[in-house]
């Protein structure tokens, strides 16, 4: 039985962040969003890949408290994790987002997963051998840096296995 905080990851997407070498908030935000969508029904991730590029919305304090920083009176960590994987797109990296965008009021954003971040995140059926991990954002929540998150989520892979 997996816990409230947790969300199934593959080892492709692991990978992905590691090559991405993003910042803190940017692993936090990824974390984040990817949580915030596996943890709802009504959501699907296969829908945010063509044809249909769903977007989905949502609340910034919903995203701190999910990485975090639930009683943060800012929303700085976005705004660094925003900049992190826009970095990452004009640099030329392997983008995690197709779109992000913060509402002008700013309580809100709006994301979608890149179409390979999506096909990366999903469990191949006929293949018994790709990894995955529960990933437990409490936890990322509680690390500083951004080896730790990247080693946490090895060594939850690897025990997994």
């Amino acid at each position: 039985m997996s816990k409230l905080s947790e969300y199934l990851c593959t080892e492709r997407v692991v990978t992905r962040l590691e090559k991405a070498d993003l910042s803190l908030d940017g692993l936090r935000l990824a974390h984040g969003c990817h949580f915030y969508v596996d943890s709802r029904r009504e959501l699907n991730i296969q829908n945010m890949a063509a044809p249909k590029r769903a977007n989905f919305t949502v609340r910034c304090s919903t995203l701190l408290a999910i990485t975090g920083s639930p009683g943060a009176k800012d929303y700085d960590m976005i705004a660094r994790g925003m900049k992190a994987h826009t970095n990452l797109q004009v640099q030329g990296g392997t983008a995690i987002f197709d779109f992000l965008k913060r509402r002008e009021d700013g309580r809100k954003i709006t994301f979608r997963f890149s179409d390979s971040y999506v096909r990366d995140s999903l469990r191949r059926s006929n293949d018994r051998t790709s990894k995955f991990a529960m990933i437990d954002v409490d936890t990322i929540g509680r690390l500083s840096t951004p080896k730790q998150i990247l080693f946490y989520t090895r060594a939850v892979m690897a025990q997994g296995s």
